[in-house]
């Protein structure tokens, strides 16, 4: 695994914790990346939502997996995730 993918779980599971012990949901904001897209993908900017996702570099695989760990987590109770692809 990656320090971003790790990075990510730690601190997400450290805000879950947060909101049990306050009883009060937590907002995150997680940012993409182009990287996501890959080569192909960028060669079509802007990109829609939809666009496939085909990552030619170890940081583009890891903001991907972030992104999809949060289209997961945004399930879990006391958590409300954003991804925002800035660019």
């Amino acid at each position: 695994q990656s320090v971003i993918v790790d990075g990510f779980r730690n601190l997400a599971a450290a805000l879950e914790r947060s909101a049990a012990a306050t009883g009060r949901r937590v907002r995150m904001l997680t940012v993409g990346s182009a990287a996501e897209l890959g080569f192909t993908g960028t060669q079509k900017l802007p990109a829609g939502e939809h666009a496939p996702c085909e990552p030619t570099s170890d940081y583009g695989r890891a903001k991907l997996a972030v992104t999809r760990l949060v289209c997961e987590a945004r399930s879990t109770v006391g958590l409300e995730i954003v991804v925002a692809r800035t660019f």
